[in-house]
């Protein structure tokens, strides 16, 4: 008789147990919910936990823990915001943002309201346990309230409040979570949550279409298309001389430091006041829009520089 080998075979691939898939799906439809606005949510929380950590001259353990803490806080602010809005602007989202978890059948209504329902009881906990400044709780209050609770005609008014009590909310959050209250974090404040909040009204542009099939009235519908792009560029174009001689100048801050912090937001404000005006369209004003954001982004990282060389 002739022996006959039996080949090997490859063991069949086990699946993966069911907590395992769905922690991998939640990443993956959190990433896809939350992934555009993460840095706007991120930033100001952890900006601002080390600018007031290093400025108060806390050790760098005390300085890593806040800004753990910040991190903590930042995504939790992109989550309420964004599970909440998105569960109620399917339509728009199909026209504007197919990449997100409704359209692209990731998750359904029901099931991004269980969620924000999840996130709404954990986030009150979570604020007091890391002991965040309490008034983070009206965050959600601003979500619910611009989302699922005002009908599409009060977006113009509740927006501009929610995206200016937004930084508000962030950045004193950053702060208080490294030391009490200064009065040189007044004037950032007040600039992000005012002149950045007017700049912000750019944002619509990239998406009347979707606005208007969810029956939203925005100010780009109000005042035009053109005008809102000149008024975006006429803000960005001013956003250097705004950052050196209020933000630069409260801080205290090297003066050598403060010119090469300005000259380097003062070329991303005038790069995204250019192309406002001569890149027309939802395409480009989707890229300026994140050149915009990440605009934001480098004015929210200066902070610690200008106000930890004091």
């Amino acid at each position: 008789m002739v022996s006959q080998r039996v080949a090997p075979t490859l063991a069949e691939p086990q699946e993966s147990p069911a907590f395992v898939s769905l922690f991998r799906h939640e990443v993956k439809l959190t990433w896809r919910m939350i992934g555009n606005n993460l840095a706007i949510g991120l930033l100001p929380t952890i900006s601002f936990a080390v600018a007031a950590g290093l400025r108060a001259g806390l050790p760098n353990t005390a300085v890593l823990i806040a800004a753990a803490k910040a991190v903590v806080i930042g995504v939790l602010f992109a989550y309420i915001y964004d599970v909440i809005g998105q569960a109620h602007s399917g339509e728009e989202d199909s026209l504007n943002k197919p990449h997100r978890p409704i359209p692209a059948g990731l998750a359904t209504v029901d099931g991004l309201m269980v969620r924000s329902l999840v996130v709404l009881s954990i986030f009150p906990i979570l604020v007091w346990l890391l002991d965040v400044w309490p008034m983070v709780l009206f965050w959600p209050l601003c979500a619910l309230a611009h989302a699922r609770w005002l009908p599409p005609r009060f977006y113009i008014g509740w927006k501009l409040i929610s995206n200016g009590a937004y930084p508000v909310l962030a950045i004193g959050t950053g702060w208080q979570l490294s030391a009490k209250f200064d009065p040189v974090v007044w004037p950032w404040i007040g600039v992000m949550s005012i002149y950045f909040t007017l700049a912000f009204i750019f944002e619509d542009v990239r998406d009347i279409d979707g606005d208007r099939a969810a029956g939203r009235k925005t100010l780009v519908m109000l005042l035009g298309d053109r005008f809102v792009r000149i008024w975006f560029a006429v803000l960005m174009i001013l956003l250097p001389a705004v950052y050196f001689f209020v933000l630069a100048k409260f801080s205290g801050a090297d003066a050598w430091l403060s010119v090469t912090c300005t000259a380097v937001i003062g070329v991303l404000g005038w790069i995204c006041a250019i192309r406002a005006v001569v890149h027309v369209g939802a395409a480009a004003a989707r890229n300026t829009y994140k050149l915009f954001c990440l605009t934001w982004g480098v004015t929210m990282i200066s902070a610690p520089a200008l106000l930890a060389s004091i």
